[in-house]
């Protein structure tokens, strides 16, 4: 599983894309006022089309962090982690899989394909434990119709 990691590790945020579009945008010639609202919404909207566009040409699968509001702090390396899934994107199919982030962080930052949620009552006893596995096949699914190294083929086939 180690391939899959790396090549998940490496895949590109679309937010950060748009941040670069949008970092384009204030520093070309005649750019925007970004005290405007208007004007901002509007440059916001034509960089995002512009990073889907690049990412879709350069046929790159991508993921968005959604909720980023959400956030829980790892027991493992007591890393801050923000979001409630990862999307992953294939601009090839125009499919997406949502993963949880907590998942996606314990699979990317630690290797574990599964973690152990407690569950409480309201008055916060522990009642048991709900146990969430990284869907492989889901992610196949997404993945299909990539230009995948061999390894991460492999791992994908266990």
């Amino acid at each position: 599983m180690e391939a899959l990691r790396a090549y998940l590790q490496a895949m590109p945020q679309l937010s950060d894309r748009l941040l670069e579009q949008l970092s384009v945008a204030m520093d070309s010639e005649g750019g925007f006022d970004y005290n405007n609202a208007e004007e901002m919404r509007a440059a916001y909207a034509d960089a995002q089309q512009l990073a889907l566009s690049r990412v879709i040409e350069e046929k790159t699968p991508y993921y968005a962090v959604t909720y980023p509001q959400v956030f829980y702090k790892c027991q493992t390396c007591a890393a801050e982690v923000r979001g409630a899934y990862y999307e992953i994107s294939n601009p090839i199919t125009m499919k997406r899989g949502l993963f949880r982030v907590r998942l996606m962080h314990e699979f990317l930052a630690h290797g574990a394909t599964f973690y152990r949620e407690p569950i409480l009552n309201v008055s916060e006893t522990l009642i048991g434990y709900d146990e969430h596995h990284l869907d492989v096949r889901k992610l196949t699914t997404v993945l299909a119709g990539l230009a995948l190294p061999e390894a991460v083929r492999e791992d994908l086939g266990q």
